[in-house]
């Protein structure tokens, strides 16, 4: 297979920049929607343009915007436009509009950057200046708000961007009223920050009070109520319920696909969104086609060295390992990550997240020593960039105290699955959808250290608040189930575990079939409990455990190979079968 850097062109070999029509210098993508050469150009010339425009015509969209589709800039040229725009703005008095909203693209464009503390400081320095330029109240002293608000979204600091959020809806209220498009921005910013602190039924509520009064205004099909349906269909996945989310995520799809096109860029985010919550329902032949499309698509329409192709790629991947095609991930995640390296570099947030999930995929498939590896470095990274409790640093944490479970590193596991529960628990509270994810890993590996008592205390609750919050036919509620089987047969409570993980096993089977891994691990925990508890199967005798173990191992052997840590688990209950029958 070629590499991915021998595949496509890098940035330094694009063709001819199309507004000064010259090849010499450094040639970057306007990362806007023309496509492939037609978004070529040089940084100097891109800000030469905006400039004239904005001196000669009072027109500043060529800071932000491309002429030619309409669509704003992104990565390399949004990041010199607003920086060039910012810094000859710094020459003009503290009140002046232009200074004022040049400071707006520069803090996106930090954000995009991934410089997320300099763009909450740039944030806070500008919404002092707007308060002592139009007062607190005023629209651009609100809007200032938000973009800080948003900034401490990406730190991580939840509670203090709610409370921006909620000053910032609280005066558009009083000020223009409830169904006032910028009130309801506010809103659906708030509800943003309430999914990403788990506060889900908070979100999913002011969502629909937003998508009630947009189709009351504006009709369904209109591209703000799309907009906020899309939203909630986020937060319906995060809620465990990837059926609704379809279902919802379905009709804006339809509606985008008749409206703007087949090619538009709202029609291929809806595809992705469509194919995650597809996903997530164990439908992965449907997930995998609407993410090759969308590939295919953003090859076309941006080549290969754009960060929205990198993306597509990167969903792709996490479909195949859903769907246990660890290969074909792990060579699409690599190829993503050549492309944001080359990019962005290594400590860029979009990297981080493409190194992370890598690590993952390569834990999963049984490759630990290059897992840990890569999520040893992210973690050290993101600790030192974002801080220790971000959410993206407890997250890719907690993957790598399952990779040090998985890799028999069982201690040093447990040391720090129960610091990042901890945290978690501090930082997002008990009931988010990671930390009780975070909560079963620290429960397995209590197993395995042989507490199962300690193991019981930890997932029996976590499973329960599983049921209660994303569903008891969800794949994490499910993964937790067998964690607790398996520590019930220790306690000698095997009749217990049988009849949880009878059903667990079924749920399993029905919606991610019957070779997937989840299924296969609740099938070696059940098999290990019909023979631990000698009991009988639907008439058949007690070996029915073992004929299942075997069946069992002889998939995992073929699916993951022998040296993988489930199939050695398997091999071992089988082991104890043979020699307590011999």
């Amino acid at each position: 297979m070629a590499s991915a850097t021998s595949e496509g062109p890098s940035a330094a070999a694009l063709p001819q920049c199309t507004i000064c029509l010259s090849d010499e210098g450094e040639v970057i993508q306007r990362g806007c929607c023309c496509r492939g050469d037609a978004g070529a150009a040089h940084a100097e010339c891109l800000i030469e343009s905006a400039l004239h425009n904005a001196q000669t015509n009072d027109d500043h969209r060529g800071w932000f915007r491309c002429s030619t589709c309409n669509e704003e800039f992104t990565g390399a040229a949004e990041i010199a436009l607003a920086d060039a725009r910012y810094q000859r703005s710094l020459t003009l008095p503290e009140d002046d509009n232009e200074r004022i909203y040049s400071a707006s693209g520069q803090i996106n464009a930090l954000a995009t950057a991934g410089k997320y503390s300099e763009a909450a400081a740039l944030g806070v320095e500008a919404l002092e200046r707007c308060r002592a330029a139009v007062g607190a109240d005023h629209p651009v002293t609100l809007n200032a708000v938000s973009r800080l608000a948003l900034a401490y979204d990406r730190l991580g600091k939840y509670a203090e961007a709610i409370e921006l959020h909620l000053r910032v809806q609280e005066a558009r209220i009083r000020l223009f009223g409830e169904e006032d498009p910028a009130t309801l921005a506010a809103t659906e910013n708030l509800a943003c920050s309430y999914r990403s602190q788990g506060k889900l039924d908070e979100a999913a509520e002011l969502q629909r009070q937003v998508l009630e009064i947009r189709t009351a205004i504006h009709g369904a099909e209109h591209p703000y109520t799309l907009s906020s349906m899309a939203h909630l269909v986020l937060t319906l996945s995060q809620q465990g319920q990837p059926a609704a989310a379809a279902e919802l995520q379905l009709k804006v799809l339809t509606v985008e696909r008749r409206v703007f096109g087949p090619d538009h860029p709202r029609v291929i985010t809806s595809c992705n969104n469509l194919a995650l919550a597809y996903s997530d329902m164990g439908r992965f032949d449907e997930a995998a086609a609407l993410q090759r499309e969308v590939l295919s698509k953003r090859l076309a329409g941006l080549g290969r060295e754009h960060p929205h192709t990198a993306l597509a790629m990167g969903n792709l991947a996490v479909t195949h390992r859903n769907e246990c095609d660890y290969p074909e991930a792990i060579r699409l995640e690599r190829e993503a990550l050549a492309i944001r390296l080359r990019l962005f570099g290594v400590e860029h947030p979009s990297t981080l997240i493409n190194k992370g999930n890598l690590g993952h995929t390569l834990c999963l498939s049984g490759g630990y020593i290059e897992a840990e590896a890569h999520l040893r470095e992210v973690v050290e990274i993101e600790s030192r960039l974002i801080g220790p409790d971000h959410l993206d640093t407890l997250i890719d944490r907690f993957v790598l105290a399952m990779t040090l479970r998985d890799s028999g590193k069982v201690d040093e596991a447990s040391a720090l699955a129960t610091a990042t529960l901890d945290a978690m628990q501090r930082s997002l509270g008990p009931e988010h959808p990671k930390t009780l994810n975070c909560a079963e890993i620290s429960g397995s590996i209590l197993w395995l250290q042989g507490k199962p008592a300690e193991a019981e205390a930890l997932l029996r609750p976590t499973w329960r608040a599983q049921v209660e919050h994303t569903g008891a036919d969800h794949h994490d509620t499910l993964e937790t189930a067998t964690a607790l089987g398996n520590t019930l047969v220790d306690l000698g409570r095997a009749g217990e575990a049988t009849e949880l993980l009878r059903s667990t096993h079924a749920a399993l089977s029905s919606q991610m079939g019957a070779e997937h891994k989840l299924t296969l691990n609740a099938a070696s925990a059940l098999g290990w409990a019909e023979w631990q508890g000698g009991r009988e199967s639907d008439g058949l005798p007690t070996e029915e455990g073992v004929s299942a173990l075997n069946q069992t191992y002889e998939t995992q052997v073929q699916r993951f190979g022998v040296g993988h840590v489930d199939t050695q688990r398997t091999a071992t209950r089988l082991q104890i079968c043979k020699e307590s029958r011999a």
